[in-house]
């Protein structure tokens, strides 16, 4: 967590305006996601969905993928279509 908000830098409240109540998760999500895809043999690959293009910059600077809802859906789909092929084969 405290390197993700090193970067950020201070007055900016686009990731987090603590004043609106507005963002005060959107740090930590990044920070799970950088902790949990540290590089091990079998490490997971973690992707954040949100359309949030503060959180997207953020996750992009600590190297995290992010996708859209709309792109995830498509994920989804492709991956349910594959799975019915293989079942009807």
């Amino acid at each position: 967590m405290a390197d993700v908000m090193k970067t950020v830098p201070v007055g900016h409240t686009g990731l987090v305006n603590l004043y609106s109540y507005k963002g005060t998760a959107d740090p930590i999500l990044v920070a799970m996601a950088v902790v949990l895809s540290t590089e091990d043999l079998f490490s997971d690959t973690w992707v954040i969905v949100t359309e949030d293009k503060e959180v997207r910059a953020k996750a992009k600077e600590f190297s995290i993928g992010t996708l859209t809802p709309k792109e995830l859906a498509a994920v989804i789909d492709a991956a349910t279509k594959a799975a019915e092929n293989c079942v009807s084969q």
